[in-house]
């Protein structure tokens, strides 16, 4: 036995959405596309190009006194297990009869 069709379904079935009269809607959506473009570049302007130099100069300074700092604490390290090596009584012994 089929059962009779409910008239909400049926009206929803019927039904289609009419979209508002806006005269600015398709300059808006231009707009936004635009405004998403300019903000969706991977290059950002410098916002003081005079400064740029200064900045690269800076950067350059920076990564050169760090690699130094690195550089020297390395080579610290390696002293001081040098050192340790050479007054350890058992390093002593195996660096002086290799197998």
């Amino acid at each position: 036995m089929m059962q009779p069709s409910d008239p909400l379904t049926d009206l929803l079935h019927r039904w289609q959405p009419k979209p508002g009269e806006r005269p600015e809607f398709a300059r808006e959506v231009q707009r936004r596309i635009a405004v998403e473009a300019a903000g969706a570049s991977s290059v950002r302007r410098f916002r003081f190009p005079a400064l740029l130099p200064l900045a690269a100069a800076l950067a350059i300074l920076i990564g050169s006194i760090s690699g130094l700092g690195i550089s020297r604490a390395q080579h610290q390290s390696a002293m001081a297990d040098a050192y340790v090596r050479s007054i350890d009584p058992v390093m002593m012994v195996i660096t002086s009869n290799p197998q």
